[in-house]
């Protein structure tokens, strides 16, 4: 089991964003652009843990992410969560976890699905999903009641699960460039 070391020039770089996100009276941390690989994901995620535990608002746009690492559910006092601009094929399940998370941007990735647990993000206003591979979404896709806004333009879906008729707070849901022939 080898042990992942992050480069030095990027750590440093991770913690001069850190401290510069200390400094801020915001909570915002922005790692954009640093290409990173899950295990330095994992090693920020440990640090934002230990040095921002209050963080509400985390991007990670154009980091050439192929993963999300599973301790993304332990920064629970995010609100904002962008990840457009990556590579990522899934979710963790433990994305559920973030329960004060309103708006989650995962455009221009290459998601084929969403776990179930996207459903338990019960304050979720906006979820952005355009430029991916989906073909299909989870049934929890219902839980999400405070969603006003779900694009997911330029996938692959065929269907629209039932549930997506119990979002009573949408008000605006964006299908277009997908293979949709019909609608629940």
């Amino acid at each position: 089991n080898k042990i992942h070391t992050m480069d030095e020039n990027k750590i440093e770089e991770i913690e001069k964003r850190i401290r510069a996100a200390k400094d801020s009276s915001i909570n915002e941390l922005d790692l954009s652009g640093l290409e990173l690989t899950e295990g330095d994901l994992r090693e920020a995620l440990a640090l934002i843990e230990k040095q921002l535990p209050d963080l509400k608002r985390l991007n990670l746009v154009g980091s050439r992410l192929g993963e999300l690492p599973a301790g993304i559910g332990n920064l629970r006092n995010l609100e904002y969560l962008n990840l457009n601009d990556n590579l990522l094929t899934g979710l963790p399940a433990e994305i559920g976890e973030l329960k004060k998370l309103e708006y989650l941007f995962l455009n221009d990735n290459q998601l084929t699905g969403l776990p179930a647990e996207i459903g338990e993000l019960k304050r979720l206003e906006s979820l952005r999903l355009n430029d991916n591979k989906l073909t299909g979404l989870p049934a929890g896709i219902g839980g999400l009641q405070s969603l006003e806004t779900l694009e997911l333009g330029d996938n692959q879906l065929t269907a629209l699960p039932a549930e997506i008729g119990e979002l009573k707070s949408l008000k605006g849901l964006h299908l277009t460039d997908n293979q949709l022939t019909g609608l629940p």
